[in-house]
């Protein structure tokens, strides 16, 4: 994670690209992992998950729905056992309403992604409290008045 405000006492040197394309944990995967115990029937089992990467992280904004954001998020980033985003679904379809919340959050807090401000989550939780939200992007700093009339019914401030 970066830093902001203060500067080091010390210099430092800049990154180079290796540094930056660099694994991030020395764990198989090279992001961090962790084990989790999950109620299966009563019967304690492990579940290993690892962070995702941006790159994997920032595809959910193409995802449309929240079953099939969390088949993405699961199938990429459950590690043991290995999972197929059709083998999510067919979880989906046998478990419990809550059973892989746990599980979900552990990957988007090792990834750091466990913030409300962020995209991911804050996407899947309007996906869980209302499946048939749209999400539409705002437009950008280019966009302004360009002097002409208001159309019908927009009202202009």
């Amino acid at each position: 994670m970066g830093t902001k405000g203060k500067t080091p006492e010390a210099p430092l040197e800049y990154a180079t690209l290796e540094q930056l394309f660099a694994p991030r944990e020395s764990t198989p995967s090279g992001f961090p992992e962790r084990d989790l115990t999950l109620e299966i029937g009563g019967v304690p089992r492990m579940i290993r998950v690892r962070a995702m990467s941006r790159a994997e992280a920032l595809r959910i904004r193409d995802i449309d729905g929240t079953a099939a954001v969390e088949q993405y998020l699961l199938s990429t980033a459950m590690l043991r056992p290995i999972m197929t985003q059709e083998a999510v679904a067919r979880w989906q379809a046998s478990s419990l309403g809550l059973e892989m919340e746990p599980i979900v959050d552990e990957i988007t807090e090792l990834s750091g992604l466990d913030d409300e401000k962020s995209a991911m989550k804050s996407a899947y939780r309007q996906f869980e409290d209302d499946p048939d939200a749209e999400f539409h992007s705002l437009p950008g700093a280019e966009v302004g008045n360009d002097g002409g009339p208001a159309p019908v019914g927009d009202a202009e401030s």
